[in-house]
């Protein structure tokens, strides 16, 4: 199986050779996804076929790169427009920039996500059913800028630089908004996958757990609920103990209704939404509740149903089921308030604050 994919990537002039000629993007990223766990390096413990797959991977990833970037500029699949170079350049445009593609990143469901050249992360709808979501984004961004503290705010949500349209493949004007790209941050479930199931020093959950409440606090200051506080949505920075919450598309007002559930994560959401289909209103106890959630998950615990292991301080367990009750109507809805708990918890169990390296 190795062997054959060694050869179709060898034998390859084009993207559309390795993923297929007449095909969606959804059967690509199929065909891609296939590929990729077959020569993904964790699978192999000799060093000899480490290297060897991963070169595969490489060339795999570079050819995936091309492919969907021609995705999104409507020259997938194209025989008269398609060149073989993987240096061509990709520039999109707005009307007071130009950003040219470097890499493509992990696209999310309703928008391909690109890194540029002089630092930028463009996050673009696949289609126009999708601008509203990435509108609503950039209305967050618009309404922290006019936080009165929105300078601190901003380092720990991204800075946010302009939104524009552009027309898709399809003709459909699509909206794209670009942040400021961060070098060095990981997701928290990268962290956890790079720590290898190994427990986290209970003393890095104070600071990351401060860190998302600030970031909430502000946002909810701002007027809104993130509604998506999933492994996937938070960024840190481990060796400077940074941390910043992503994508702001599901952010609703309080007591509006959540736009959707990510299905990839459901226990880490409040039960109401679960039972009722995404229908009931949410408040500020809503991204409380899904913080606590994340840090169940960055003990080793089970999300599910809330047990974690015995070396968590029961202190710091207690407080942290304190943020997941089930009944809405009891939970913190402060974040500012919930911060000084957390913070006081940290002094009792470990004394003034002090850098603890994280090293994963």
């Amino acid at each position: 199986m190795i062997k054959t994919l060694e050869e179709t990537l060898n034998a390859a002039k084009y993207p559309e050779d390795i993923f297929g000629w007449d095909v969606t993007r959804s059967e690509a990223v199929k065909q891609f996804k296939r590929y990729r766990s077959m020569v993904h390096e964790d699978k192999f413990s000799d060093e000899d076929m480490k290297v060897y797959v991963g070169e595969l991977f490489k060339t795999l990833h570079d050819q995936w790169k091309i492919a969907l970037e021609r995705f999104t500029n409507g020259t997938y699949g194209d025989k008269s427009v398609i060149v073989s170079s993987v240096k061509d350049e990709y520039v999109i445009k707005s009307k007071t920039a130009s950003y040219t593609i470097e890499a493509v990143l992990d696209g999310a469901n309703l928008c391909d996500v690109f890194k540029s050249t002089d630092g930028h992360i463009l996050k673009i709808a696949r289609t126009h059913k999708d601008n509203d979501l990435l509108e609503t984004e950039a209305k967050v961004f618009k309404a922290i800028s006019d936080h009165p503290n929105s300078d601190y705010v901003s380092k720990l949500i991204g800075k946010f630089v302009e939104s524009f349209k552009i027309k898709n493949a399809s003709m459909e004007k699509v909206v794209v908004n670009v942040i400021e790209f961060e070098e060095d941050d990981i997701t928290i479930e990268k962290l956890v996958e790079l720590n290898g199931g190994k427990p986290f020093d209970p003393r890095h959950i104070i600071w990351i757990w401060k860190r998302i409440l600030s970031a909430i606090g502000g946002l909810h200051e701002a007027g809104y609920v993130h509604g998506a506080l999933v492994p996937s949505n938070v960024m840190v920075t481990p060796y400077n103990h940074g941390c910043r919450i992503i994508d702001f598309c599901y952010a609703v007002k309080p007591n509006a209704c959540l736009i959707v559930a990510d299905s990839q994560y459901p226990d880490f959401y409040p039960p109401e939404i679960a039972s009722d289909n995404h229908t009931k209103e949410v408040g500020f106890d809503f991204d409380i509740y899904m913080s606590g959630k994340l840090m169940i998950y960055l003990l080793g615990g089970n999300v599910a149903t809330d047990e974690m292991p015995d070396y968590v301080p029961n202190r710091m367990k207690n407080l942290i089921l304190s943020a997941v009750i089930k009944n809405k109507f009891t939970r913190y809805k402060d974040a500012w308030e919930f911060y000084d708990i957390v913070s006081s918890l940290g002094k009792d169990l470990y004394g003034k604050p002090k850098f603890i390296e994280l090293v994963v």
